[in-house]
């Protein structure tokens, strides 16, 4: 309720699940996810959420041998239940490319646009990470075909290791305002998150907002 009646909306989730909920992989169990995603869904309408951005690396790190057709067959059922169970409320999901340091399984963005087709879904989407793409080595690749399906966007860098994340870091000012430059000319307008795993903190919080909004004028 606080979150509710406060000043500032919630209007995007991210950390959906943790690893007793399995996106793709052992132990996938598809009414289980379906069951998970009623309860969120009716959660995430009551705070007014507009996004839910599903990543949950610990869901999807699939053993070496793993059949990958099975793993797409697993992934494309769980998108397919949670989106709709969102749909109920008019709510969004959205597929996330992750780093290799995070996971296995759908790390490029191409692949996780894959999903989002084949889904099918209306209110399936495509959150990008800058994170991530760093990480997977896409940092400056093309993102103008995620245009249509792009929904929310992350970003952030970290304080030494993936696990830490972190507001923008000063030696790569440059870089974040060039990608938010460029999500401005291409049209972009929707929603932006920086992620972080750190203890917040007040001036950096305002200074990475700060070069958001310096970017986008």
């Amino acid at each position: 309720m606080t979150i509710k009646h406060g000043s500032l909306p919630c209007l995007a989730l991210n950390a959906y699940c943790d690893s007793d909920i399995i996106i793709a992989g052992l132990g996938f169990n598809i009414k289980n996810a379906q069951e998970y995603a009623r309860r969120l869904a009716l959660r995430a309408d009551k705070l007014g959420v507009k996004v839910v951005n599903i990543g949950s690396p610990k869901s999807r790190i699939l053993p070496a041998d793993y059949n990958r057709d099975l793993a797409d067959e697993q992934i494309q059922q769980f998108y397919s239940v949670t989106a709709d169970e969102f749909a109920k409320y008019g709510i969004i999901v959205t597929v996330e490319a992750l780093g290799y340091c995070f996971c296995n399984y759908v790390n490029k963005i191409d692949e996780a646009l894959s999903i989002v087709k084949k889904v099918n879904k209306y209110n399936l989407k495509f959150v990008l990470d800058y994170y991530n793409m760093q990480q997977s080595n896409e940092e400056n690749a093309d993102i103008t075909p995620t245009l249509p399906y792009l929904a929310h966007v992350h970003t952030s860098d970290d304080a030494g290791s993936p696990q830490l994340r972190s507001y923008f870091k000063k030696d790569r000012y440059a870089v974040h305002e060039n990608h938010l430059r460029n999500l401005k000319q291409l049209g972009y307008d929707g929603t932006i998150t920086i992620e972080i795993d750190v203890p917040f903190d007040v001036d950096e919080a305002k200074s990475s907002l700060e070069l958001i909004r310096q970017a986008w004028r």
